[in-house]
């Protein structure tokens, strides 16, 4: 296959985002408490069991720890954080509605946030025990 390369990522990679430009992909490893980024920025924050990740014009989100973080995508700075629930899995971006959606395994629910400052706008019970979340536009 043309293009393809294998490369090293952390351990127990779960989820990964690609940036709106295609130039960067970022992966969440659960058990190595990373964020790898791949391509340009060769760094990465350290997370603790970062489960979810979406990222969005310089902004990445991720689901860790019972927690959604805002983070500088080009610095790694966290910029907000927001408690969310127990066993946090998912995490999904709607760019066109300016919401974040996390969902947690411990409440069978998915709680809404507003993507610019975190704050919490909704819970929605969806049953039995949501393990990721997917968000499709129309």
């Amino acid at each position: 296959m043309s293009g393809v390369a294998v490369v090293s990522v952390g351990d127990g990679p779960r989820g990964f985002a690609v940036s709106p430009d295609k130039s960067l992909v970022y992966v969440a490893n659960s058990l190595s408490n990373t964020i790898s980024l791949l391509r340009t920025w060769t760094g990465g924050g350290q997370f603790m069991n970062p489960y979810g990740v979406s990222a969005s014009a310089g902004t990445l989100f991720v689901s860790a720890n019972g927690a959604a973080l805002r983070v500088n995508a080009s610095t790694g700075v966290v910029q907000a954080t927001a408690s969310v629930l127990p066993n946090v899995r998912g995490l999904a971006l709607d760019p066109v509605g300016g919401a974040v959606w996390v969902n947690s395994l411990g409440c069978a629910c998915v709680r809404r946030f507003n993507a610019s400052n975190l704050q919490a706008s909704g819970d929605y019970y969806v049953g039995g025990e949501p393990d990721a979340i997917l968000f499709v536009s129309k």
